[in-house]
């Protein structure tokens, strides 16, 4: 009877260790022909691999600010602090710091702005002038910068710079994404 026991014993052990062995590769079956370079399955998974990077590439694109989108945004920004004016340093296309400030919202916050033009703009009772004075240290777009990623949608750029009148300076910008780029931070260094 022991005898019997014994052998029952073993083969159980046999059995069970072939389907543990069998089982464990089968797994590995499974999961190697779900990445087979054949068939319709890998045609499937191809296309949605594809649709997956493409959507992440899309919205890489807006959490990344291309150099042209810098440029354009502190050159416009530049463009909107430096106003038209009169041989009396009267600015000729706004009568206060308010109506100006509102023209920086396509490019900036009215707070990034506000000490900009609170520096170099002051009101009259019969308009706006600007302080006769050279325009702040500024990015150049043909020096090289580096491009930080802050958050999901926002970036720090920073860049070193060189000017006869300032020497030299750093300046970092931030840009923040939301259905576009905007400048939400300068700092002058």
């Amino acid at each position: 009877m022991k005898k019997k026991h014994l052998r029952i014993s073993k083969w159980i052990f046999i059995i069970g260790f072939i389907l543990l062995f069998l089982s464990y590769n089968a797994s590995d079956f499974y999961s190697a022909s779900a990445v087979s370079n054949t068939g319709k399955d890998h045609q499937q998974i191809e296309k949605q691999l594809f649709k997956e990077t493409s959507i992440q590439s899309l919205k890489n694109e807006e959490a990344t600010i291309q150099h042209d989108q810098i440029v354009a945004l502190t050159d416009q920004f530049m463009d909107i602090l430096v106003q038209e004016i009169d041989k009396n340093y009267k600015v000729v296309n706004y009568d206060t710091k308010v109506e100006l400030l509102n023209q920086f919202e396509s490019v900036s916050t009215k707070e990034v702005a506000t000490p900009y033009v609170d520096y170099f703009y002051y009101e009259e009772a019969d308009g706006l002038y600007i302080v006769p004075t050279e325009t702040p240290p500024w990015f150049n777009e043909e020096n090289d910068y580096d491009v930080i990623q802050l958050e999901d949608k926002k970036v720090k750029v920073t860049q070193d710079n060189q000017d006869a009148l300032f020497g030299d300076y750093t300046i970092e910008y931030e840009f923040t994404y939301d259905n576009d780029w905007k400048i939400t931070k300068i700092n002058h260094l």
